[in-house]
């Protein structure tokens, strides 16, 4: 008697699931390098796609959604991820510079230039310029800009 199939093999859900453990699994994978190259693996609990799925219904899967580790030297588990649009997804990178707000607060330097109404690209070029990305510098800029206005 053959396999029973889940029958979802041409949906999102899938192919975001296939995805992911082409690029932790498959050498072949262009993507291989940034993810199974670096030791990112997917947990023996998501080998199986009913068990993926199982989760991202738990926490709220919908269209427009996609799967995003929390800490990004980290492989893909339950306890490492979330869901997330693309372009929060894009907020955390490698290469995201991260500012300390507060004791409790730590944002993306694209989301606190939002936050405090500075403009994205010309903060990062002004800190790259005067100190590098650091959460000290970021503050220096924003003094320097409350200044020049008054």
């Amino acid at each position: 008697m053959p396999a029973k199939s889940h029958g979802e093999s041409d949906t999102k859900l899938y192919r975001i699931w296939r995805s992911m453990h082409t690029r932790c699994d498959n050498p072949n994978s262009k993507s291989y390098p940034r993810y199974g190259g670096r030791g990112i693996t997917v947990c023996d609990e998501w080998k199986s796609y009913e068990s993926f799925r199982d989760w991202c219904d738990k926490v709220g899967y919908r269209e427009g959604l996609t799967i995003e580790r929390i800490d990004n030297s980290e492989g893909y588990s339950p306890s490492n991820c979330t869901l997330a649009t693309l372009s929060d997804q894009a907020r955390n990178r490698r290469s995201t510079v991260w500012i300390q707000i507060d004791e409790h607060t730590k944002l993306s330097l694209v989301a606190a230039c939002e936050l405090f109404g500075m403009k994205y690209t010309n903060t990062r070029e002004w800190m790259r310029v005067n100190g590098g990305m650091t959460t000290k510098n970021f503050f220096r800029y924003r003094k320097y800009l409350n200044n020049k206005k008054g």
